[in-house]
């Protein structure tokens, strides 16, 4: 299999994972990590979610894309939002 090809798969797999999610929340915490703005914002905004979710270790949406570097989402979440001084457990 060629790079290109792996390339092509790589993706393939993750459009399928995104597109399989039975909850919502599940699919943003997949966009924070993949970088995909505009998917991430369309499901946000498609299911009326807020801003302060947060999973088991009390990561809030906002802080697991500062975490992954994902400016362009945190910005978002802050301007619908967001709680600046939301921190996590550990």
């Amino acid at each position: 299999m060629t790079k290109e090809n792996t390339l092509f798969r790589t993706n393939e797999i993750k459009l399928e994972m995104c597109n399989n999610f039975d909850n919502p929340v599940q699919s943003l915490w997949f966009f924070i990590k993949d970088g995909n703005f505009f998917k991430f914002k369309e499901t946000f905004e498609k299911h009326k979610l807020y801003p302060e979710i947060s999973d088991e270790d009390n990561n809030s949406l906002l802080n697991l894309a500062i975490q992954s570097n994902n400016f362009e989402i945190a910005e978002y979440l802050l301007s619908v939002g967001a709680d600046v001084n939301s921190q996590n457990v550990k």
